[in-house]
C-alpha cells in the first residue's frame, strides 16, 4: 500500500518555492485545507486509477493556491 508520494526538485527553484507556498498556505489557512481534503477524498470514493490521475484531479485546486503567491 502507498501512502507517500515524494517529489524531488531543485531547490530554492520555481516548484520547489511553489510547493513551500502550497503547504504553508493550507498550514495557516484551515478552509483551504478543508478543501483540499474534501478534494481528495472526493478522488478516493470516486477512483483510484494512479498517481497522474489523482495529480489531474486536484490540479485545478493546486493551481489556485500557487496563483495565491503572486498577489
Amino acid at each position: 500500500v502507498k501512502t507517500h508520494f515524494i517529489h524531488l526538485v531543485e531547490y530554492q527553484q520555481e516548484i520547489w518555492n511553489n510547493l513551500i507556498f502550497f503547504r504553508g498556505y493550507l498550514n495557516s489557512n484551515e478552509e483551504a485545507r478543508k478543501e483540499y481534503l474534501d478534494i481528495k477524498m472526493s478522488y478516493l470514493k470516486n477512483t483510484s486509477s494512479g498517481i497522474k490521475e489523482y495529480t489531474d484531479f486536484k490540479e485545478d485546486f493546486v493551481k489556485s493556491i500557487y496563483n495565491k503567491k503572486s498577489k
